[in-house]
């Protein structure tokens, strides 16, 4: 071989090597990149599913708390201390006690679970979704013990200053349950449909009230189930119709 020959071989060679290196490292780079990248998005994501983990936990410790010692009995550090948190921690997500309040409200008002339950009422006629809609509202209310006292911390701690806010919240799928009663068969009076949703909405939420508060009081034999009646009152009233009518 001659020298001329072998100095062009050896110089090829070790082009092929200096591209064969050149295209490992970037390769190399690349999946580095790409794994930073991917391990970068998985933490990001850890750390987010934590951030909303202790925010719920926050609120359900101050949702605890309110309930049992009431809104100005409760301080922020035994919210904290329930919640397995520090104080600055609970800061950390909220700006005071009242913004965490607003939270509680928003996530655990009676209307809050009252609302999806009746989008959930079924029945071909309006008496029956009237009916099945009144029954769900009762149902949502006897899973959270808690509604009636959070109600109360609103208007005795709060005279209600947060019902504005949240009305604007839920007012969508009020107008939605509105809506959507004169799409059944049957027909209505000629009452405007916020008096037929509102009266809807005072009559079984009473009927809630006076459950709680003085049926279980009664003595057994007056402790009958009267749901079904009450919903008859709601929808044909009290009072008989007259000879005349009924012919």
């Amino acid at each position: 071989m001659t020298p001329v020959y072998s100095f062009f071989n050896t110089l090829l060679v070790s082009s092929c090597l200096f591209s064969l290196i050149i295209d490992i490292h970037i390769n190399f780079d690349t999946i580095n990149e790409r794994s930073f990248n991917y391990f970068d998005v998985k933490m990001a994501r850890k750390r987010d599913i934590k951030t909303t983990d202790t925010r719920a936990a926050i609120i359900q410790a101050a949702y605890e708390s309110f309930l049992v010692r009431g809104y100005h009995g409760t301080g922020m550090r035994q919210i904290a201390s329930q919640a397995g948190l520090t104080v600055s921690a609970a800061y950390n997500h909220f700006r005071n006690k009242e913004d965490l309040y607003t939270a509680v409200l928003s996530a655990h008002h009676p209307y809050v679970k009252i609302l999806p339950a009746l989008s959930e009422a079924g029945g071909d006629t309006i008496e029956e979704f009237l009916t099945e809609g009144a029954r769900r509202m009762l149902q949502a209310l006897d899973r959270e013990p808690g509604f009636l006292k959070l109600m109360f911390i609103e208007i005795v701690e709060f005279n209600s200053k947060h019902i504005p806010a949240l009305i604007e919240e839920i007012l969508p799928r009020l107008l939605s349950f509105a809506q959507s009663i004169p799409l059944r068969k049957g027909r209505l009076r000629p009452f405007p449909l916020p008096v037929v949703v509102r009266s809807f909405a005072g009559m079984f939420f009473s009927y809630y009230l006076v459950e709680m508060l003085i049926w279980k009081h009664l003595p057994p034999a007056m402790r009958t189930d009267c749901f079904q009646d009450v919903v008859d009152i709601y929808l044909h009233g009290v009072i008989a119709p007259s000879p005349a009518h009924a012919e």
